[in-house]
């Protein structure tokens, strides 16, 4: 068992003596407990609890606390965590629940999931995960925002799965989450605190100031071939590249847009180093106002001698503390949902067409005329990207004190991407 958890959970890291070391000694410290069932088998969820409470004993442990990490397909997340609660929940210390995205598949279909959370667990309790939000580059923006006037540009690499992106869209599957939250945190007001709570108040404030989509200002794309790259699971209209101008309705963001783009397929971006890049526009020195663009470039690699957590180590870490910051909370996911499910109604009634573009390249032409038409090219001004490789998804998530990875024994290979 430590063998199979080297290999695929730590992978290549795992190749390096010091992280060979540190795995040997983790995994020293953990079980697993096998079990392949339909999820609807709730009497079953006796077992997982059961097990923790014969090693709590083999270990002399009275109390514990425990977090359920839910790495399932979303089809069976109500009923997992349903019997979970039910049956697994400790009563000697905290229950916390790690859910991955997406939550939900619009506005409607979100809000019916987290009514069934709260019958069940405390919205302190529930922790929304977005691997992007645990980056460090991703966190820096609140500092950057309150000690820097910068522009800021972030791209990094995500994989897509099959079945689950094919279903999903980029739409759902990225802008929902990784787009939307980037913004929040640029965008928002200063916090009262840094505390979790403050600044998820000021992410829902911008979430609900940002303006109703309209189709003008939206372009939708699809690279060729992307069904057969995805197992043959991509809906024939299903948008692989999103882009769009987004305006915030308040004193401070009025009238300025804020163009996003994310697409599958694009110019490949594996995971770089975390880095800050900034560019800035300065007039060439002499006669005349011709500008130029200095590059201001800090990567953390260069500039700190120290290694750079993994995102869902960082959120895995922030689960056991407590802290909330980058998790979404329920009226934060509502809004987000509110924002993109009118959007999402007008692309399926009027059967827009994605624009077709070749893998490798920068996504479809109607994307910088998108760009031209506010006054602000895809290059320049306050511009997110989400740079995407389709890839075949090879491991699931990792375990942390019980993680659920559970599916229909009919289908396994199908839904073995349920992990994002």
């Amino acid at each position: 068992m430590a063998e199979e958890y080297q290999n695929t959970w730590m992978g290549k890291e795992a190749e390096d003596a010091s992280s060979t070391r540190k795995t040997s000694s983790l995994l020293t410290m953990v079980s697993s407990l096998s079990l392949l069932f339909c999820y609807s088998e709730t009497l079953l969820f006796w077992l997982p609890s059961k097990t923790l409470l014969a090693l709590m004993v083999s270990l002399g442990e009275h109390e514990a606390n425990r977090i359920f990490y839910l790495s399932v397909p979303q089809e069976a997340l109500l009923d997992v965590s349903v019997s979970l609660a039910d049956n697994s929940q400790t009563k000697r210390g905290w229950n916390r629940i790690i859910i991955e995205k997406p939550f939900g598949f619009d506005a409607l279909s979100s809000y019916k999931l987290t009514q069934c959370f709260l019958s069940k667990f405390q919205e302190k309790q529930l922790y929304r995960i977005d691997h992007r939000l645990g980056k460090d580059l991703i966190e820096n923006i609140t500092v950057l925002r309150f000690s820097n006037l910068v522009i800021l540009s972030e791209e990094c690499g995500m994989e897509a799965q099959g079945r689950y992106f094919g279903h999903y869209g980029v739409i759902r599957d990225i802008v929902h989450s990784h787009i939307l939250q980037t913004i929040a945190l640029f965008a928002m007001e200063p916090p009262v605190s840094l505390d979790g709570e403050d600044i998820r108040n000021e992410k829902v404030k911008v979430l609900r100031s940002i303006r109703k989509l309209n189709l003008n200002d939206v372009v939708l794309g699809q690279y060729k071939n992307s069904a057969d790259k995805s197992g043959c699971y991509m809906n024939s209209l299903m948008p692989t590249f999103f882009a769009a101008a987004l305006y915030i309705d308040n004193a401070r963001w009025d009238g300025v847009p804020f163009l996003v783009k994310t697409g599958v397929g694009l110019i490949k971006h594996r995971q770089p180093d975390e880095a800050i890049l900034l560019k800035v526009n300065n007039k060439v020195p002499g006669l005349g106002l011709q500008l130029d663009a200095s590059e201001l470039n800090l990567l953390y690699r260069d500039k700190y001698d120290v290694e750079v957590p993994d995102s869902y180590e960082h959120l895995l870490l922030d689960v056991i503390d407590g802290d909330t910051h980058l998790f979404m909370r329920s009226d934060e996911l509502e809004a987000a949902w509110n924002i993109l499910t009118p959007i999402l109604d007008k692309i399926e009634e009027n059967k827009v067409v994605p624009e077709l573009y070749e893998t490798g390249g920068r996504g479809p032409v109607g994307a910088y005329y998108l760009g031209a038409k506010h006054g602000n090219a895809f290059s320049s001004g306050i511009n997110f990207e989400v740079i995407l490789e389709l890839t075949k998804f090879e491991s699931s998530s990792p375990n942390l004190v019980l993680a659920v990875s559970l599916m229909n024994a009919s289908r396994i290979e199908d839904d073995s991407s349920s992990s994002r």
